[in-house]
């Protein structure tokens, strides 16, 4: 039976004692336990965001392969595989650009989330017995195709789920129209792509 090998002392000090060397050891343990978790869990989140939300994570050609690889497969056993193969692509990488872009992905800009709360709120107000609401609406945001704003009102019912989700959008293309504090026309177009995906 083979002898199980240990790290020697020296890398704990020349004086440490037997206590502390023990605990060093566990130590290590510990970190290299949490370091593989880490990467885990990295490597799950990029294999489970879609092309689109991975587009802005600055992955190598090799990484991309892989991941892209992991997200293909179906079966379960493939990949558990793959994910552990991923891992290993990245412990020898800095994975802090990554968490951190991994990180703006799954909770985006405050700008965008007031957005989303904005539409959202019009959209239950414009729904309930309010009588002030579309009027209201129509006065901030300029609307000019006002029979197309009530019709699309009218249209929605519980039945329905899509006639919902279409007034949703249409509240948020009215919305968008509204100048931003501290934004310019030029800055509107970019805004406008991310937030009328929020809105599907």
């Amino acid at each position: 039976m083979s002898k199980r090998l240990r790290p020697p002392k020296e890398m704990f000090g020349a004086d440490a004692g037997d206590d502390e060397y023990l605990t060093s050891r566990s130590d290590l343990k510990k970190l290299r336990v949490k370091e593989e978790e880490r990467l885990a869990t990295l490597a799950l989140q990029l294999i489970e965001f879609t092309d689109k939300q991975r587009a802005p994570i600055p992955l190598d050609d090799d990484l991309l392969r892989a991941v892209q690889a992991g997200r293909a497969t179906r079966s379960h056993v493939a990949r558990g595989r793959q994910l552990r193969f991923i891992r290993k692509l990245l412990r020898p990488m800095d994975i802090e650009p990554l968490e951190a872009a991994v990180e703006k992905v799954q909770h985006p800009e405050p700008k965008f989330d007031a957005e989303l709360r904005a539409i959202e709120s019009w959209l239950m107000r414009l729904l309930s017995d309010d009588p002030h609401a579309m009027t209201e609406f129509i006065h901030i945001t300029g609307c000019e195709d006002i029979q197309r704003l009530r019709q699309a009102r009218r249209a929605v019912t519980p039945n329905k789920p899509k006639s919902r989700r279409d007034f949703r959008k249409l509240i948020a293309q009215h919305l968008r129209t509204i100048p931003q504090p501290g934004t310019d026309a030029g800055d509107t177009d970019a805004s406008d792509t991310d937030a009328s995906v929020r809105a599907d």
